[in-house]
């Protein structure tokens, strides 16, 4: 019998109901079913209508194939996104960055929740912690405008999350993506335009800058280098014969501040020409600064040791921690500067600066896309267009050019 009643049970030998050891204790009636694997499973309800209806509904979704066994949704989304991890066929630095994603800022707040007890409220709610969360988890000090995730990095995290949880409702462990709701405020990528810093500014934020960290503003300025690229440069990489500086590694920062080298993002190693002044610079804080070896696993952090000669170490002479640099070097030298930074002043705008430069100098996108090591001009082009020199005075002398072939056209020979 599908449904139940717990409370009483028909005697055999009289055909009466009597009361059962359970009676007064619990819901009454109880609707049993069997999986599909065979399992037996049970649902209580405090009246009979109420389990009959719920009895109909689980029959119709196994008929419709739609059934989901409500115990699986018991495993936790951490251990679920274990699984799902494990399973991908990611890139390595994708593999890694969306670990980072997961351990830094989806499991804190919600890796211990069964699949099943997540709903569009408990996302929202997790995505307004995210909304104020600062990067690396370290409080702004007293009078410091605490640096919040930016739009495109919590887009990022919430699609991590969306991923998860879809592989869930593909496993048939959950019915429903909760951060598919309508009524899920979803982050939105940044739109504002990269802006670049006046050479003011660079001047007087290197000024401030401990002596072993600065020439993290030619690297950037004068380079376009990531942040964990600057880190990652070796002399070995550097020809100043060529005037070339290849672009092989990173030093990239994992959850719990681990360092580990791999190659540059979207694994695009690249050739950057490299001026006479930048390279005077680097030349000079190195016969100061000599390099030092420095070992780390290489990509993930159980990775084959690999040493590499770096240009940027720390007194000890350890690779620099991208939050260490960002809270003890790079932020205080702009306060010293004058101004308070904001999440979009970090060592990163330097690169919008390289950029600037040489489209001001007539470099093409695809050049720039070279040398900023994108993958795709498409993109360079949306982040870095509205920088772009015009072009109004350059289309009207051309087309006059062409038109009047170099000599005056008479007023009849215009109109003609």
């Amino acid at each position: 019998m599908p449904v139940v009643d717990r409370w009483y049970r028909r005697d055999p030998k009289s055909n009466k109901k009597v009361r059962t050891a359970r009676y007064g204790v619990g819901l009454r009636w109880q609707v049993q079913w069997v999986t599909e694997d065979g399992r037996r499973q049970s649902k209580s309800f405090p009246t009979k209508d109420e389990a009959e209806a719920n009895y109909a509904a689980i029959r119709a979704d196994i008929y419709r194939g739609a059934y989901v066994d409500p115990e699986a949704g018991k495993i936790t989304l951490r251990d679920f996104a274990e699984q799902w991890l494990a399973s991908r066929d990611h890139a390595p630095l994708t593999a890694i960055r969306t670990r980072q994603r997961l351990e830094m800022h989806v499991y804190p707040h919600l890796g211990h929740v069964p699949l099943r007890k997540i709903r569009p409220t408990t996302i929202q709610a997790w995505l307004k912690t995210l909304s104020a969360k600062e990067p690396g988890n370290r409080k702004a000090k007293d009078g410091e405008t605490p640096l919040t995730l930016g739009g495109t990095t919590r887009e990022r995290i919430f699609s991590t999350l969306s991923a998860v949880l879809q592989a869930a409702v593909d496993d048939e462990l959950i019915t429903k993506n909760p951060t598919k709701a309508g009524s899920i405020q979803k982050p939105r990528r940044d739109t504002k335009p990269a802006v670049p810093w006046a050479r003011d500014r660079i001047v007087a934020v290197e000024r401030e800058m401990a002596e072993r960290w600065r020439p993290i503003i030619v690297l950037g300025t004068g380079l376009g280098l990531r942040r964990g690229e600057m880190f990652g440069l070796s002399p070995d990489d550097i020809d100043f014969l060529r005037g070339v500086v290849h672009v092989r590694r990173q030093v990239l920062l994992h959850s719990g501040n681990k360092l580990t080298f791999s190659l540059p993002k979207y694994e695009k190693t690249r050739d950057v020409p490299i001026s006479p002044h930048v390279a005077a610079v680097l030349a000079a804080h190195m016969k100061k600064y000599p390099p030092r070896e420095v070992t780390l696993p290489w990509e993930t952090l159980d990775g084959a040791p690999v040493t590499a000669k770096l240009l940027l170490t720390s007194r000890e002479g350890r690779a620099a921690n991208g939050n260490h640099i960002q809270t003890h070097v790079w932020r205080p030298a702009c306060r010293a500067a004058g101004f308070e930074p904001t999440n979009r002043d970090g060592p990163h705008v330097l690169r919008h600066t390289y950029a600037s430069l040489l489209l001001d100098a007539g470099e093409s996108i695809i050049a720039v896309a070279e040398r900023l090591g994108h993958s795709d001009p498409s993109f360079t082009l949306k982040v870095y267009g509205h920088l772009m020199p015009a072009t109004e005075p350059r289309t009207r002398a051309a087309v006059d050019a062409f038109l009047l072939g170099g000599d005056e056209l008479d007023d009849d020979a215009a109109v003609g």
